[in-house]
């Protein structure tokens, strides 16, 4: 066992930090989005390589992501604004197979992936997300009763993702994957290499805690992903690229199979209320294009990717450049390989 990095003086962030209570996070909290029990807050499908910049070609998957509605996450981590389309209460059993079925009738191809030729498309392997803003494997989140359904519905896939928190119920995992024929990929928040910013994320849990996690899953034969953020608040922010790059290093070493970097987002009262300190400074457009850059070249042996979800939020672009960058981010998300930039003619910051 490879135990977790020295984190004693940690290297990317801005020294000790305050972590807010419960009740300071949930102060500056706006409304939650109306939501219903019968359909997700999202479906969609989309291509995604199976495998990292180290095998040539990568292949690509077929995805579909199922963003389900359930009990909202006992964690109050500062950056996150996934609340929103949570419930209050525990998920009533039954609610999330009907927005399942509803999810699969009406998942529709986004945009850029609609567009990809089908001659790139190197495998038939048909993969689906279910994700939560949540934990999966909380009963509260998702109820047991529901799991027998929810596997007879996503049999015809090859691969299930699901996402869960280190420390909430690591050992229930197992369980699922037996009623499943499909291999179970648990996708988790790992956020940072760094355990002071894990501490003032909020996390509520170490590296030594994701560490535990990963083992015990990769024993009982389920993949693990990792959610990586690009400029986490406390972190420094002329390391973001280099505390990326770190935490991609402490996540192949523990056999993380696939990590996805998030641009952090400023949207919520929490993390705005740091960035007169210096605390945090949301990233731009160029640090993503940057970092994902760096990544590749690298090499990982393990799928790396840039989150482009809230690409249109990031600062650093305009109307001119916009959409021909985030179509080379996906180019290079698919292919697994760096691609030099073709800057438009624009007056935009590079960000």
């Amino acid at each position: 066992m490879e135990s977790a990095p020295d984190t004693s003086r940690p290297a990317g962030s801005l020294g000790p930090t305050r972590v807010p209570s419960r009740q300071a996070i949930e102060s500056v909290r706006g409304r939650k989005v109306a939501v219903s029990l019968d359909r997700p807050a999202g479906a969609s499908r989309e291509w995604e390589p199976t495998s990292g910049a180290r095998r040539t070609p990568p292949t690509l998957a077929e995805v579909t992501s199922i963003f389900l509605v359930g009990a909202e996450c006992a964690m109050r981590c500062t950056m996150c604004d996934l609340w929103r389309h949570t419930l209050d209460h525990p998920t009533p059993v039954g609610a999330l197979p009907r927005q399942l079925a509803w999810g699969l009738r009406n998942a529709k191809w986004d945009s850029e992936s609609a567009r990809l030729s089908p001659e790139s498309v190197l495998s038939s392997e048909r993969w689906i997300k279910l994700y939560n803003a949540s934990n999966f494997l909380d009963p509260r989140s998702v109820p047991i009763a529901d799991w027998p359904e929810l596997a007879q519905a996503i049999a015809p896939f090859d691969r299930v993702i699901v996402e869960n928190h280190p420390r909430v119920r690591p050992r229930r995992a197992a369980e699922f994957a037996r009623l499943l024929t499909a291999k179970l990929e648990i996708a988790v928040g790992l956020e940072a290499a760094d355990d002071e910013i894990l501490l003032g994320l909020n996390k509520r849990m170490t590296l030594a805690d994701f560490v535990s996690a990963t083992e015990r899953w990769h024993e009982e034969n389920i993949d693990v992903r990792a959610f990586i953020l690009l400029a986490p608040p406390g972190a420094e922010p002329a390391r973001a690229t280099s505390l990326v790059i770190d935490t991609l290093r402490f996540a192949e070493r523990h056999g993380v199979r696939h990590a996805s970097v998030i641009p952090t987002r400023g949207s919520n009262s929490l993390l705005n209320a740091l960035a007169p300190d210096g605390r945090f400074i949301p990233p731009a457009a160029g640090d993503l294009e940057a970092t994902l850059a760096a990544a590749l070249q690298l090499r990982f042996d393990m799928v790396v990717t840039a989150d482009l979800w809230d690409w249109d939020g990031l600062r650093g672009h305009c109307e001119t450049c916009r959409e021909a960058r985030r179509a080379r981010l996906q180019r290079m998300n698919l292919t697994q390989r760096h691609e030099s930039p073709s800057r438009a003619d624009c007056r935009c910051s590079k960000g």
